[in-house]
């Protein structure tokens, strides 16, 4: 018996609506992760390199400004970097951490929904700072390990985990207790002179320091 093969017709193939990921504003085919400037105040920051770099303008003078990233999670364990491109003038008066939401007048931490980790070294939640680790600034390269599965956070500096944490065994967090659907975030105040300037691996290229285990290797 001859068995012929099945012809396809063009109009047979269509794109599966579950290929996509639609996260507010942001959709991405391809699972890229980028800066979400629709989680920013308008003007507050300078989006370059693919959305991947973002730099606080001179607008809003003394205002504090966040951007969040176009992904956002509430499950899973997930890993990202953030370069420090220029620690600005406005020194300590910056974060990177994470956000529940576009909280656009503030910066990491500044809230009861989000939660950061500044250059002078303190971790920052709900506007109250705490010592935590060692300072940054420019080159320098800030990890964050978030467990949306057990509300843990952990910050690094250039392959160590600060406040002797260990993201793999769930021990030493900066935070617990966070809830929600949480993207990474950056923001800082308009300090007068140079700017405060960061870059994002969210996964698209390689990491420079170790996934913790159990981690998402990204922010996808």
């Amino acid at each position: 018996m001859l068995i012929r093969p099945r012809l396809w017709r063009p109009d047979e193939f269509r794109p599966r609506s579950d290929c996509f990921i639609h996260n507010g504003a942001a959709a991405a085919s391809n699972l890229r992760v980028i800066w979400d400037s629709a989680t920013m105040t308008a003007g507050a920051f300078t989006l370059t390199n693919s959305n991947l770099t973002a730099e606080r303008t001179t607008a809003d003078s003394g205002a504090g400004r966040m951007i969040v990233s176009s992904r956002r999670h509430s499950a899973g364990a997930w890993y990202c970097e953030i370069t420090v491109n220029n620690i600005g003038d406005g020194g300590a008066d910056f974060g990177i951490g994470v956000s529940q939401t576009g909280s656009p007048n503030e910066i990491p931490g500044a809230n009861s929904v989000t939660w950061g980790y500044r250059p002078n070294g303190n971790k920052y939640f709900n506007g109250g700072n705490a010592a935590y680790g060692d300072t940054y600034t420019t080159n320098d390269v800030i990890m964050v390990a978030f467990n949306a599965n057990t509300g843990k956070i952990w910050f690094g500096k250039n392959g160590t985990w600060q406040a002797s944490g260990d993201p793999g065994a769930g021990s030493n967090e900066a935070y617990s207790g966070l809830s929600g659907s949480l993207g990474a975030a950056f923001g800082g105040r308009y300090s007068g002179g140079a700017q405060a300037k960061v870059t994002a691996n969210f996964g698209a290229s390689a990491f420079s320091y170790t996934v913790p285990s159990g981690f998402s290797p990204g922010w996808r």
